[in-house]
C-alpha cells in the first residue's frame, strides 16, 4: 500500500523567532528554579518582599468589573509564591467572574496566549487558555493596577473563545499568539502543566472562601508576636488589672476581735 505524499509547510519565520525567544526564557527559569543561577542579590530581594507584602488590600478597592487588571494579595496562598496579575474578563455567574492570569514570560508560546504589546513585562502576555472562574470575594483580595481598553478586552475574549472551542483565530490576531504544538515531548507541555497548577490554586482559594474560611492578614511583626509565647503584650487603656497589694502597703488590721 502506497502512502500519499505529504507536503509539510515550514513554520513562518516569526513563529520560529518567537519560539526561540520563549525557549531561552524557559531555560533560564528552569535554571533559577533548580538553584543553579541564584545570586545573593536575588535572595535578598526575595527576603525583603516576604517581609513587606503581608498586608491586605484596602477596603476602598473597586468592585470587580470586566477589564480590570489586579495584582492578587499574598493572603491568597498561591499568590504568596509569585506575583499573580489577573484580568477580569466577564461576569460568569452570581458573584462569579471569569479571569485570566498574565504569564511569566515576555513571549506567548501557544495559540491560547496573547501578546498584549504592553511595555510592562508583567502585563505583556495574557494566558487565556488558563482562564478560571473566581468569586468576587477572592478577586477583592487584590489591588487594581490597570485596566484593559475596550479593544484589548475584545481581542482577549476572542482569543479565549477560540482557545476554548478550538476555532481558528481572526487573521489580525494570528501573529499575536504563540505557535502551535505538535511534538509530544515539546517542553511547552511541561510549562502548561506548571501553569495549570496556578489555576488549581486559585480554584482552591475560591472553594475556601465559599466554605466560610476567613484569612486574617497580619504584619510580619504581629506574626512573630503571636508565635512568641514569651512576648510582651500591651494592655489596652482601661483594661489594667489591679495589682495585689504588697506586704509593705497592705492596710494594718487594727480592729479588735469581737467578744461575746
Amino acid at each position: 500500500m502506497k502512502l500519499p505524499d505529504l507536503k509539510l509547510l515550514p513554520a513562518p519565520e516569526w513563529q520560529r523567532e518567537r519560539l526561540d525567544a520563549w525557549l531561552g526564557e524557559w531555560e533560564i527559569s528552569r535554571d533559577l528554579a533548580a538553584g543553579n543561577a541564584v545570586d545573593d542579590e536575588c535572595a535578598d530581594a526575595d527576603d525583603s518582599a516576604d517581609d513587606t507584602a503581608t498586608s491586605a488590600p484596602l477596603s476602598a478597592e473597586p468592585e470587580p468589573v470586566a477589564g480590570q487588571v489586579r495584582l492578587l494579595s499574598p493572603v491568597v496562598p498561591v499568590a504568596s509564591e509569585r506575583l499573580v496579575y489577573i484580568v477580569v474578563l466577564r461576569v460568569s455567574g452570581d458573584d462569579m467572574f471569569a479571569v485570566a492570569p498574565f504569564g511569566r514570560f515576555s513571549e506567548p508560546c501557544i495559540p491560547g496566549e496573547l501578546l498584549t504589546e504592553r511595555p510592562d513585562l508583567s502585563l505583556r502576555v495574557l494566558c487565556l487558555w488558563n482562564t478560571v472562574e473566581l468569586s468576587a470575594s477572592v478577586i477583592r483580595q487584590g489591588w487594581v493596577v490597570d485596566s484593559l481598553s475596550d479593544q484589548e478586552l475584545h481581542d482577549a475574549l476572542r482569543v479565549e473563545d477560540c482557545s476554548r472551542n478550538g476555532d481558528s483565530l481572526p487573521s489580525e490576531l494570528v501573529e499575536r499568539v504563540g505557535p502551535p504544538m505538535w511534538h509530544p515531548s515539546d517542553p511547552r507541555r511541561l510549562y502548561m502543566a506548571e501553569e495549570s497548577s496556578l489555576a488549581d490554586g486559585l480554584r482552591a482559594a475560591c472553594e475556601e472562601s465559599a466554605s466560610g474560611t476567613i484569612i486574617y492578614p497580619v504584619s510580619a511583626d504581629q506574626d512573630r508576636l503571636v508565635a512568641d509565647p514569651h512576648a510582651d503584650y500591651e494592655v489596652a487603656p482601661g483594661d489594667e488589672e489591679d495589682e495585689d497589694p504588697s506586704p509593705d502597703t497592705a492596710p494594718d488590721d487594727t480592729s479588735e476581735p469581737e467578744t461575746t
